[in-house]
Parts: structure tokens; C-alpha cells; sequence
């Protein structure tokens, strides 16, 4: 998910993402998308389970967007 206008995006890491080979790939990537200015959350599973953990990321993106308006 990507909203450009604000520069903020987030990217569920599922399970292909989780060799070390796959997480310097990403790193990579995300490296060259915050050059530009971009910041990138990065979202697991475990992310989304409802609870206090959910909450608490959704909050970070929301303010993330408010801020960069």
C-alpha cells in the first residue's frame, strides 16, 4: 500500500520474505524508496493480530499520514 501524495508506504513481508537472502533484498529496496524520501513500514502477520500491537501500528501510519499531509 502506497499513498504518494504523503510518501508513505507499507509492505506486508509474508513468508517468502523471510530468508536472510529476501530480507537484504528488501532492505535494498527500501533503502533506495527512503533516499527519496519515502518513509516504509514494514507489516508481518503478526502485526495484524487484533490487539494492543495492531492498534499501536495503525496509530504510527495515521500519524505518519497526518504529518506528511
Amino acid at each position: 500500500m502506497a499513498w504518494r501524495r504523503q510518501r508513505v508506504a507499507v509492505e506486508y513481508q509474508g513468508a517468502p520474505h523471510g530468508t536472510l537472502a529476501s530480507r537484504r533484498s528488501d532492505r535494498a529496496k527500501f533503502r533506495l524508496v527512503e533516499d527519496e524520501g519515502w518513509l516504509v513500514f514494514e507489516v508481518f502477520a503478526h502485526d495484524l493480530r487484533p490487539g494492543v500491537h495492531r492498534r499501536e501500528l495503525l496509530d504510527r501510519i495515521g500519524r505518519a499520514l497526518k504529518e506528511r499531509g
